[in-house]
This record gives structure tokens, sequence and C-alpha cells, in this order.
């Protein structure tokens, strides 16, 4: 089966369609995120750059609603990050301070790609059952093992209420923000941000309840809502060692300021 061209996915997908942007962005948060834990950790901008940090993920399960649209086997495609998973691991846990218990973001972005799997070639009860058992699958490796998946079920949901809505702006931009919004209220308050004191903000109510760490989540929206006049892929090796070498660069930098 041939994947179909960017014309149909540009009239399928109402988002952004360039994956590789949508990569190297995600990649670029991700870097500044882990960058803020493994070396900034006491520098005043900490908060702001986990802030910035929360900008990833999303970028990320954008990507793979997308790459499930393009890519000629969504099967293949899940094993490929699964296996991508495992190999990372080796390297995830000592960069990170991290051990098996701890499991890296591509398990449960497998999990997301096989669930939407599930719903763009089961049939009947199947495309309800396949993404049903995909979220449960963290729960499940918790409990069985002790492990815990980064995000636990979050990416899995989140990858699959962006792809049901990825053909309606207005749908795409309301359940994002909701999924957000939610999300956040289980994180930080945000009380300040360089150095700028919010503490007048979150006097209300309103404010207060949506200014949490997580829900910052939400400032990916313009980068998912915008079709640039461009597009350009990174080949699938490439776009995979991307993130083995931000985790080698921070290390690096972290050898050498020790």
């Amino acid at each position: 089966m041939q994947s179909p061209s960017p014309s149909i996915v540009r009239d399928e997908i109402a988002g952004n369609t360039c994956t590789g942007l949508v990569k190297l962005a995600a990649v670029f948060f991700m870097l500044i995120d882990h960058a803020a834990i493994l070396l900034f950790r006491n520098a005043p901008f900490y908060n702001e750059m986990r802030l910035f940090g929360r900008i990833a993920l999303p970028l990320f399960a954008w990507g793979c609603a997308v790459g499930c649209v393009y890519t000629r086997s969504i099967p293949r495609y899940a094993l490929r990050v699964l296996f991508g998973g495992f190999v990372f691991q080796w390297l995830y846990m000592p960069v990170m301070n991290h051990g098996w218990n701890y499991i890296n973001i591509f398990f449960p972005l497998s999990l997301g790609i096989a669930a939407v799997g599930g719903i763009r070639l089961g049939k009947g009860a199947v495309r309800v059952l396949v993404p049903a058992l995909c979220l449960l699958v963290p729960d499940i490796v918790s409990v069985l093992t002790g492990a815990s998946m980064d995000y636990t079920w979050r990416p899995v949901l989140l990858i699959v209420c962006l792809y049901l809505a990825r053909g309606n702006r207005l749908m795409l931009s309301l359940v994002f923000s909701v999924f957000c919004l939610y999300w956040g209220t289980s994180s930080a308050q945000v009380n300040s941000f360089f150095g700028i004191s919010l503490e007048f903000v979150n006097r209300f109510s309103l404010f207060k309840s949506i200014l949490h760490l997580q829900a910052c989540a939400v400032f990916a929206l313009p980068l998912i809502l915008w079709r640039p006049p461009f597009s350009f892929r990174i080949p699938k090796w490439l776009s995979y060692l991307l993130y083995p070498a931000h985790l080698l660069f921070l290390w690096g930098i972290g050898q050498f300021l020790a």
C-alpha cells in the first residue's frame, strides 16, 4: 500500500503538515527542558525553561498523528518507535539519572500510534478496543513491574485526540486547549515569568486555574495550526537519531562543566 500524496494529506489535515518543521521544533523545546533539568536546575530562569519545555510533547504527539496519515504502514511505524524506545533507554537512563523503572517517551508515543492504527485500520468494536487497551498499557506495566512510562497514558490520549480532530481547525483548537487545561490542574502553579510576578493575575480564580506549568503546553497550538507555505521531511534515520543526539550533547556539556 502506498502512502497518500502530500495534497491528499493537506486536505485531510487542517493543521501543520510540515513534519520536518514539527520534529525540529519538538526537539528544540525538549532540549530546553532537559537542559534545565541537567544543567540549570539552580538557575533563576529554571522554571521558565521548564515552561517552554512543555511545548515539546504536544509537537511530538502532533507529529505522530500526522505520521499516521503519511505512513505506508502504521504497525511498522509503531514498531519502529517502540524499537527506538528500547535502544535509547540505555542512553536515557545514565544521562537523565533514571533507572529501568522510568521508561522514556518513545514507549507511550508508540502506544499512541498503535491506538490510531486501531481506529484507522480496524472495524467495528476493534476501533474502540485497541485505543482503550493502549490507554491501559502504561498502568498495566506500572502494576506488573513498578515501572512508570514518561507522562504515563497522557501522550496516548493526546495523539488519539489530535488525530480525531485533525480535519477541523476549530475542533483541533478546542480539543487541544481543553486537554492542556485539564492536564495543567495536576501540575505546579506558575507564579512568575522571567522575574515578573503573576501574583495579581492569580488572584482571579479563572486565571489561577489556567496558570499551571503543564497547561503551558497549549503554547504549541500556533505551530500545530500553522500552514507553512513550504514543506520538508527529515529522513527517518535522522529523525530517530535526534533524540539520542540531544542527550549526548547535554551529557557532553555536563562533563565539560563538571
